[in-house]
């Protein structure tokens, strides 16, 4: 009984302390692969599963109604910014980001914060948002 109670604890040391780590590994190596730029190419409409592909010019997605986004980059120091390339105009913010457990935060330097659960796999990056109050996702491509 004893040899397997000593089981049991040396075990349970091992995946304290193997775990976290693997989790801080697993974590540092999908932050690592979000750094970059990244440029909005289609957006899917969740509900219904239609998809519109971004024509030069369009805005692709709008964040807090009031920031127009078609391209992200993503900084390795921690720092973000936005772009928007229209026809009659183009804006520039920025920002400090973050990720954990597969959120992205987005802390934007005029005080708003955005947080949404990313999927990523290979050079495609979807960002699930509401638009015009439906939901829908938006597929970024790495550049």
């Amino acid at each position: 009984m004893k040899t397997k109670m000593k089981k049991l604890i040396t075990l349970s040391l091992f995946l304290g302390l193997f775990l976290p780590s693997c989790t801080s590994i697993v974590e540092g190596s999908l932050r690592s692969s979000l750094v970059g730029t990244w440029e909005a190419i289609q957006v899917v409409d969740d509900a219904t599963g239609n998809i519109v592909d971004k024509e030069e010019g369009d805005v692709i997605f709008t964040l807090f109604e009031d920031i127009s986004c078609n391209a992200i980059t993503l900084e390795d120091d921690g720092n973000f910014n936005t772009f928007y390339d229209g026809i009659n105009n183009s804006t520039i913010e920025n920002g400090t980001w973050e990720y954990a457990f597969l959120d992205l935060t987005l802390n934007f330097d005029n005080g708003k914060s955005l947080v949404r659960t990313i999927s990523i796999n290979g050079d495609i990056l979807t960002l699930p948002d509401t638009i015009g109050g439906i939901p829908k996702s938006v597929v970024f491509q790495r550049q």
